[in-house]
């Protein structure tokens, strides 16, 4: 019975993903390592399909297209909009 157990637990493993640590609207979350498509990414993220995802990076915010592809790194940060249209501000 133990080898069953162990046998089982080796299988598991083959299935496992390399996951990361990234941030969206700060907060933690891990997703798996990879190339994503953007409107892909969000559903990872959990970000609505209606939102304007946006990578931070060095120069400031970066908007990322729905079709576009990137590529995923750990610690990489992120953050969410609503799309802008008109202005609601008085």
């Amino acid at each position: 019975m133990a080898d069953h157990n162990d046998n089982q637990g080796k299988g598991e493993d083959k299935g496992h993903k390399d996951l990361i640590t990234v941030k969206i609207d700060g907060n933690d979350k891990e997703i798996e390592k990879g190339e994503y498509v953007v409107s892909d990414l969000k559903v990872a993220l959990g970000v609505a399909a209606d939102r304007v995802l946006e990578i931070v990076k060095e120069h400031g915010l970066e908007t990322l297209e729905d079709n576009q592809t990137i590529h995923v790194h750990n610690g990489e940060k992120f953050a969410s909009h609503v799309r802008g249209g008109g202005s609601s501000w008085s």
